[in-house]
């Protein structure tokens, strides 16, 4: 099952393999925000600094692709027939205004659709609770007062104002907020310089030792 235990299980399993010294810094993006998120909600011990990047609230919500893989046996013969052209062209959607990134970003995409078993593990998520409602998870950062940076941009027609504003409202005033006007989805590649200025900034204030 490609859940979101499955997720926070991997990450775990990663820095506890690596032998990584905890508390560490997170930095997640999209679904990545998400899972990062809900992974410092459970385990608030193993993270220092949380950046969250245009991160997933529930996409079940407004995703009717997503709704219709869902339905038994119908879902399925979906992601035979074109959930991975669908899947591409959104992704290509998301990362159009990065520039020259775009292309190698849609090499990189195709590449992974290529390997055995990509779609049913895409059907396993997407029926999974991994792009449900991330609310919970937000509100618990609040309540853990982690120290959090969320980045969004202004022209993000995937995850809206409206979305974000429910992320900074559950979190509440431990978060440290920052709207870029000229960035779609990807701030770190739209606008790199200010997207790493306001990273570094965040993650080596008040005597850290990064």
């Amino acid at each position: 099952p490609y859940n979101r235990e499955t997720y926070k299980r991997q990450l775990f399993d990663l820095l506890k393999k690596l032998k990584v010294k905890t508390p560490v810094d997170l930095v997640g993006h999209s679904f990545g925000g998400a899972m990062v998120a809900d992974f410092t909600a459970q385990y608030p011990a193993l993270v220092r600094r949380l950046v969250l990047l245009s991160p997933v609230i529930n996409s079940i919500a407004n995703d009717t692709g997503i709704k219709l893989a869902r339905i038994p046996y119908l879902g399925a013969l979906i992601a035979r027939i074109i959930m991975v052209r669908v899947t591409s062209k959104r992704a290509a959607k998301l990362f159009h205004d990065t520039g020259n990134f775009a292309p190698k970003f849609n090499k990189l995409f195709h590449e992974q659709t290529l390997y055995k078993g990509f779609e049913r593990s895409m059907l396993a998520m997407f029926r999974s609770n991994a792009l449900r409602n991330y609310l919970s998870a937000y509100r618990d950062l609040g309540k853990q007062k982690q120290e959090t940076m969320l980045v969004w941009g202004r022209k993000d027609k995937d995850i809206t104002k409206k979305r974000i504003q429910e992320v900074r409202t559950a979190i509440g005033k431990t978060l440290e907020f920052h709207e870029l006007k000229e960035s779609g989805h990807s701030p770190n590649l739209k606008e790199p310089k200010v997207f790493n200025s306001l990273l570094l900034q965040f993650l080596t204030r008040r005597g850290s030792t990064q």
